[in-house]
């Protein structure tokens, strides 16, 4: 591995670490910080990982468990979490596309999903 390699690999991790804090911030702001606290205790346990790591590696996976604790409210959080990274980092996502992503297990997407959390972590950094 180079030495660029690893500083993306850091530099990926930091931004991903950065979208889970926003998140985690837009969840516990949707459904109040006991209910949000919970739901993320569930899919640390279901996903048997942590869950913004989850996010970034496999977006579909923690989807999928939030189906499995909201049905199809899922999609509704979701709207609601890309309306507050609108309004929170002043970006012009469409939750829709940003569902079909999360719900792709296609390595593309997976990668445009990846680019968008990245954006949204260097404008949500710029914006604290």
């Amino acid at each position: 591995m180079t030495s660029r390699e690893s500083a993306s690999d850091v530099s990926d991790a930091y931004l991903a670490e950065l979208f889970y804090r926003l998140f985690e911030k837009l969840l516990y702001s949707s459904l109040g910080e006991s209910a949000g606290r919970a739901v993320l205790l569930l899919l640390r346990k279901s996903l048997q990982q942590d869950v913004g790591k989850a996010l970034w590696e496999n977006p579909k996976k923690v989807y999928d468990e939030l189906l499995k604790i909201f049905g199809e409210g899922t999609k509704v959080l979701i709207n609601i979490i890309v309306f507050g990274i609108k309004q929170v980092c002043k970006l012009d996502i469409n939750s829709e596309d940003f569902i079909e992503l999360m719900q792709s297990e296609n390595q593309n997407s997976v990668e445009k999903l990846r680019s968008i959390m990245r954006l949204i972590a260097k404008s949500y950094k710029e914006q604290s």
